[in-house]
């Protein structure tokens, strides 16, 4: 009877040493694979360097000017009778700030000490003898750093008030639902339906220097891991959701033209329905 129960002993022993040792790998392998997903992230460049873009319907051109490590240094943005020149500033983890000729506004970046994820963007006044923060975007990650949310705050003299907070649904590793409830309870929802073929772009392409109601879905988070898939989404539909129901209030299809990953042009078609109205917009790409 001791030898048996020794014997039991013993193996239960092996089992819970290789159940340990089990679990470790696992998590070694999900730690890994995780540190692998952030660095492919924040190490992301675009294979082909973008002269300019061309929007013929407005009449506008967008000329990209580089660092000497290939990073954008600014864009000129014209037009018949404009010349907005946008500049972009950085530090060791990467972009830290963008700022235009024509305002007083500017949005910086903030990182997390840890991640290196970009963890903030503010949006800079620079209206008085020192610049004050307006807007504040919040961006918070999950264990494999993957952005789950996103706070927009409202800075006043008095402090910052949470204006809406979105939260992000994946399907495998792309977006796939972007839920945003604002303070007074109201919400929509950005579902999309469909991506790009694979496509290498730089997130400052896309990357607007103000908070806009397309703001959940083209922020520099979002951007940066989209880059990273070498995907852009091709159909999204926005709902306002109001008592159990979807309201459908815009429509955007989105064709791409790609070559061997190179980006040549885009073809939006938005259509409104509240009002019926559908809008062309089509970007060419120069390289």
């Amino acid at each position: 009877m001791k030898g048996s129960w020794e014997l039991d002993l013993k193996e239960y022993k092996m089992k819970k040493k290789l159940c340990y040792l089990v679990l470790a790998t696992v998590l070694t392998a999900m730690a890994i694979s995780c540190q692998k997903d952030r660095l492919a992230i924040q190490s992301f460049k675009p294979k082909y360097l973008l002269k300019s873009m061309e929007w013929p319907a407005l009449g506008q051109t967008a000329t990209f000017s580089y660092n000497g490590n290939s990073t954008v240094r600014s864009v000129d943005y014209k037009t018949a009778s404009t010349l907005t020149i946008r500049n972009y500033s950085y530090g060791a983890v990467g972009l830290t700030s963008i700022s235009s000729s024509q305002s007083l506004a500017a949005s910086t970046f903030q990182y997390e000490a840890t991640t290196g994820l970009v963890a903030k963007m503010n949006r800079v006044i620079n209206d008085g003898p020192t610049p004050r923060i307006s807007q504040v975007l919040d961006f918070g990650y999950n264990a494999f750093s993957h952005l789950t949310s996103m706070r927009f705050f409202e800075v006043n003299a008095v402090g910052s008030n949470l204006n809406a907070t979105t939260t992000y649904t994946y399907v495998s590793t792309l977006f796939s639902e972007l839920l945003t409830i604002d303070r007074n309870g109201n919400k929509r929802l950005i579902r999309i339906d469909g991506y790009s073929d694979e496509v290498s772009f730089d997130p400052l392409w896309f990357l607007e220097n103000e908070v806009t109601s397309l703001s959940p879905l083209y922020n520099y988070p979002v951007l940066k891991h989209l880059a990273s898939r070498a995907k852009l989404p091709a159909s999204f539909k926005v709902y306002r959701l109001e008592n159990g129901q979807e309201l459908l209030e815009k429509t955007y299809a989105i064709t791409y033209t790609i070559s061997n990953q190179k980006l040549l042009r885009q073809l939006s078609k938005i259509t409104d329905h509240g009002t019926s109205i559908t809008t062309d917009l089509e970007v060419i790409y120069h390289y």
